[in-house]
């Protein structure tokens, strides 16, 4: 027996120094430095070799490292021929040429401590690694491993607590090494504690669902970083579960369980009694409603369960499904007014309807996902493979930030006319790059492109069939040949921007009210108003083209230009207060009884007349009443309404065409025009007869100034008459001139001599009685107060011309007041007439004598003799004072504006002038109102009336 036990001791000798690769040698630690004193390392942990040894003594103790590996002996150190001092707790890099010179030494202050020396590998040609651990006490090994959670979930901490055998001495360090992938790649971490517990924790990040993590815990130096390449090599001892190593999985998902109140921020609502951290799978195993903003990596909802998207308490819930997360519903998915954010990509997979979406990458919604709130595109976004159906209430949002395509590989928006998958209800642009639409489109709901956003319209036709709303930019590729159509109304606001194609084709169709307060660039293109009820135009900028075809008509909501033409196909366009203009370059097509221009208020359509051509205004009110111009003279514009009312100061009402056309001119004088005046059957008095000598009118002031024309057509009829170089109201009548009252060429009112002078004229008077004269300080007729005591008498019926002259007698005229006076005549056989008003201010510096002005006084003073008869030696005297010597100029002017004489040309302070009533050439002029002017330094300073009496 004992030579058995003899022969097995002799043979592990034998093997362990055949076979040891590493050894320590030196006066430091062994008993020389002879190849026979080599203390042998023993196999460790992986491929690295360990022994622990005592220092021989304090201060600086020597030692080399052996080789003793197939039949090689050698003695190894870092510097060959050098002493080098090493540290502890570090890597330490060795020269594999044999030496017997130079060594390494450690600074040794204690004999008792425990030096671990390891080594990396083994063999005749190791790599030459060393590390040294000095422990200041008795090396301790890890007794057990124990960690906090016996079922992990994903996302979770977990924390291993390491039990030692004894308290650590200084020098030595506990470890948690940890792996999913079987150690093909590791962490290692210090553990902390104190006395013999020390713990550490596995990284929730690792903690994915369904992975599996190995750890154990070993002990090596302490405070140190060990990789996971040295961590065998750095390893003293360690506790692996007798090799087997401690392991978890990783619950595939958080799911909820049956206690709790149902809200996802309850503990007890899911099985680990905590709330699922952020970006975590989960599966709702028990109803449960959303009560806090939540991300998670997946969400499952399990068959017979109800989901509830947000609580109600605070609007828009938020789930935030991260990058590559699905969500699929098996049970019931109730969206609320929450809001589901796809942070990346994305899959759905069930029966979903959800409230707002936000996707960021490319998401697919599988074949049942409804959306009847808001699909917002963020930058990234788009949809991949299958849309959504857009509800009734659904908003495609495009907030992606850049350039976004609309072509045909387009998942999110396809081609179709009705809702429903892929084809949107509202949509709302945000992206400030173009969102560049380039296949036939359509919205079905409302299109609104806010401020700063923009879209590009490509070669297609593009539908909006609710409101469009454009507060950023819409434009056309240059060569888009398509229209955009608008079924609903068309706003271009403040900040918009609207620019069509410059190809024909690119207009843009209208079937709303159309307004546009922005910026509109209509490139020769042209807008079709043709909706099926009224429509509301308003429009800051010029049209090119404009085409009417509504029979519902159009309202003007503002005034109108047009460059090119206005196309008439059906319905009129009701002008109410605005102005319509026809630019010289433009054209009206069109014009009839079911198409024409309503000029139903004050609103006027105005166009060039010139050229001796006809030029036609298809204007009407409840009816087609259109005038023609052919104007001989100076080519001008002409603005044209009519209105369905009875002339005024006509005698016999029964006897005219009850419309009232009014044309005026841009620039009086210069104008010869021929004026055609179209009326309807009906629309006119009970004894009117086209065939009893047809007159034509046209109101001069008060009073008409009548033609006799001959009328042509069936029905409707027209009147033509020539000669006309003013304008104003005009009017067609039967019977003669006749028909017609007081013709009045002259009213006003003037302040002389302390009185209220009012001076008239009459051209033609038929059956005229008398009259009476009537004043107010409001222009208010119907309360004023008659100031004649006795009828002033009339001529009765005569074609001369009359003056009259009468002085309103007032106790006192109020400075700074205005008055306004009224004219009635009255007729044979009791019909009135009413003129005026003519208006009276009474200037509180001025004095309306004829006395020196006082030293303060400049300008024009003291006229004398007005109204002023020169068949009876009269002259109006006209001074004028200035407070300096200047260039002064006072002329004479008739009511058109056109020079009479000149009556001071030079410098002068102050200079007395007359006027005789001639002209330039000496010529009388005609009784009437004059003006004087005078010109101070080449302005006009002041101007007053004079009358002159023949």
């Amino acid at each position: 027996m004992k030579k058995l036990i003899i022969l097995f001791v002799f043979i592990f000798l034998f093997l362990s120094i055949s076979n040891a690769q590493n050894a320590i040698v030196g006066t430091g630690f062994t008993a020389g430095w002879a190849d026979d004193d080599f203390e042998y390392f023993s196999p460790s942990f992986g491929s690295s070799y360990m022994r622990t040894e005592q220092a021989n003594d304090t201060g600086n103790q020597y030692f080399r490292m052996g080789i003793d590996w197939d039949g090689t002996v050698k003695q190894i150190t870092v510097t060959p021929g050098t002493d080098t001092e090493v540290l502890t707790n570090s890597r330490i890099f060795l020269d594999l040429s044999d030496t017997d010179s130079g060594s390494m030494y450690l600074d040794v202050s204690s004999t008792s401590d425990n030096y671990v020396f390891k080594t990396r590998d083994t063999g005749t040609d190791p790599s030459g690694e060393l590390v040294i651990f000095r422990i200041q006490g008795n090396i301790r090994s890890v007794n057990s491993v124990t960690r906090d959670k016996s079922t992990v979930y994903p996302g979770q901490t977990v924390t291993v607590t390491a039990n030692l055998d004894g308290e650590l001495a200084t020098g030595q360090g506990v470890y948690l090494r940890y792996s999913d992938d079987n150690f093909s790649t590791s962490e290692i971490d210090l553990m902390t504690g104190s006395g013999t517990s020390y713990s550490a924790e596995i990284s929730s990040d690792l903690n994915t669902a369904s992975n599996s993590i190995s750890y154990y815990v070993l002990t090596s130096g302490d405070g140190l970083f060990i990789d996971h390449d040295w961590a065998d090599w750095f390893t003293i001892n360690l506790n692996n579960n007798s090799g087997s190593n401690y392991s978890y999985t990783v619950q595939s998902s958080w799911t909820t369980s049956g206690s709790g109140d149902g809200s996802w921020d309850d503990p007890n609502a899911w099985d680990p009694d905590a709330v699922p951290p952020s970006n975590q799978p989960v599966t709702i195993e028990n109803s449960l409603t959303l009560d806090q903003n939540a991300t998670v990596s997946s969400i499952t909802i399990n068959s017979g369960v109800t989901f509830t998207a947000s609580d109600g308490s605070k609007a828009n819930r938020t789930l935030t499904i991260s990058d590559g997360g699905t969500l699929t519903n098996n049970g019931t998915f109730d969206a609320a007014d929450g809001t589901v954010v796809f942070a990346g990509s994305g899959t759905v997979s069930g029966s979903v309807t959800f409230n707002n979406v936000e996707i960021n990458g490319g998401v697919d919604f599988g074949s049942s996902s409804t959306i009847n709130g808001n699909l917002s595109i963020n930058s990234g976004g788009y949809v991949n493979n299958n849309a959504p159906t857009y509800g009734s209430n659904s908003t495609l949002i495009f907030n992606t930030g850049g350039s976004y395509n609309i072509d045909g590989s387009t998942v999110l928006w396809t081609t179709g006319s009705t809702l429903g998958q892929g084809v949107p209800n509202n949509v709302t642009v945000s992206t400030t790059d173009p969102l560049k639409i380039y296949e036939a489109r359509d919205v079905i709901g409302n299109l609104t492109v806010e401020s700063g956003a923009s879209i590009e319209q490509g070669n297609n036709i593009f539908i909006v069939q609710g409101n469009m709303l454009n507060s950023g930019s819409y434009s056309f590729v240059s060569d888009g040949a398509q229209p955009l159509t608008v079924y609903g109304n068309f706003t271009n606001d403040s900040n918009g921007s609207i620019v069509l194609s410059n190809t024909l084709g690119g207009d843009l169709e209208v079937q709303g009210d159309f307004y546009d307060n922005g910026t509109f660039t209509a490139n020769d293109r042209a807008v079709f108003l043709n909706g099926s009820s009224t429509q509301h135009l308003e429009s800051t900028a010029a049209m090119d083209y404009l085409f009417i075809n509504n029979s519902a008509g159009i309202i003007l909501n503002s005034q109108l230009e047009i460059n090119d033409d206005l196309d008439l196909t059906a319905g009129t366009m009701q002008l109410g207060v605005n102005e319509l203009i026809i630019y010289s370059t433009a054209s009206i097509t069109g014009g009839s009884s079911n198409s024409y221009i309503k000029t139903n208020d004050t609103g006027v359509l105005t166009r060039e007349a010139g050229a001796k051509a006809d030029v036609l205004f298809p204007i009407g009110n409840s009816d087609y009443n259109p005038v023609t111009i052919n104007n001989t003279g100076t080519t001008d514009n002409f603005s044209v309404k009519v209105a369905d009312t009875t002339p005024t100061n006509v005698n016999d009402e029964t006897r005219v065409v009850n419309r009232t056309w009014t044309i005026t001119e841009g620039t009086a004088g210069g104008s010869d025009a021929s004026i055609t005046l179209q009326w309807n059957s009906g629309e006119t008095g009970t004894n009117f007869d086209i065939n009893n000598e047809l007159v034509m009118g046209r109101y001069v002031g008060p009073g008409n100034n009548w033609e006799t024309k001959s009328a042509t057509g069936s029905d409707p009829y027209t009147a033509q008459a020539s000669g006309f170089t003013s304008f104003s109201d005009f009017a067609v009548a039967s019977g003669g001139a006749g028909t017609l009252p007081v013709q009045l060429s002259t009213f006003t009112a003037q302040y002389l001599n302390n009185q209220a002078q009012l001076y008239w004229v009459t051209q033609t008077e038929t059956d005229n009685i008398g009259w009476n004269v009537y004043r107010n300080v409001e222009n208010e007729f119907a309360e004023s107060e008659k100031v004649n005591n006795e009828l002033i008498e009339g001529y009765g019926t005569t074609t001369e011309q009359h003056e009259y002259n009468f002085i309103d007698n007032m106790s006192e005229l109020v400075p700074g007041e205005t008055y306004h006076y009224w004219l009635e005549n009255l007729d044979l056989g009791g019909e009135t007439n009413l003129y005026g008003p003519a208006e009276l201010y009474i200037n509180p510096e001025e004095d309306p004598g004829n006395s020196q002005p006082s030293e303060e006084y400049d300008g024009l003073y003291g006229l004398g003799n007005n109204p002023f008869n020169p068949a009876l030696g009269q002259a109006a005297e006209i001074s004028f004072q200035l407070k300096s010597s200047s260039k002064v100029k006072l002329d004479v002017f008739n009511v058109k504006g056109q020079l009479v004489k000149n009556l001071y040309n030079g410098n002068a302070s102050h200079n007395n002038c007359t006027w005789n009533g001639t002209d330039t050439n000496g010529k009388l002029q005609p009784s009437g109102v004059y003006l004087y002017r005078l010109l101070v330094n080449g302005k006009v300073y002041d101007t007053q009336k004079i009358i002159l009496f023949r």
